[in-house]
């Protein structure tokens, strides 16, 4: 699940800008383990934080797509992360899909004993697809 505001427009990417809330709890993780492991404080710490949410401050062009700078709060830490991202349009959809690579560590997921990279790796990777409608 997730609520964003989307204000897009390719004509003037200085005026665009993205705002989406993820509630955590909502999070599926395809295991029983994992799921029931999420809201503890050695991970999300979901009664403190219950939603994650990416803001960005500047939106550019690139050569394939577009690149949103921004902002990534989780676990009340707010850190800047760049989200690389492609849309395709079909008839009244668009699609936008994104992909970017995090260290879970920055926002202290996975506090002590799960720190290491012994079990759960640093690096995770986030894929973002988003369908909207035009109205």
């Amino acid at each position: 699940e997730f609520d964003a505001q989307i204000d897009f427009d390719a004509n003037d990417l200085p005026g665009s800008k993205v705002m989406v809330r993820i509630p955590l709890s909502s999070l599926e993780l395809g295991s029983a383990d994992r799921n029931d492991a999420i809201p503890s404080k050695t991970w999300f710490n979901m009664s403190r934080h219950p939603i994650a949410t990416f803001e960005s401050d500047a939106i550019a062009a690139t050569g394939d797509g577009y690149l949103a700078s921004g902002f990534l709060t989780m676990k009340g830490l707010r850190r800047p992360i760049l989200l690389p991202f492609t849309l395709e349009e079909s008839g009244d959809q668009t699609v936008m899909r994104g992909q970017v690579e995090i260290d879970r560590t920055t926002w202290n997921l996975g506090e002590a004993p799960w720190d290491t990279e012994e079990w759960v790796g640093h690096n995770v990777t986030i894929n973002v697809t988003v369908t909207t409608e035009k109205l």
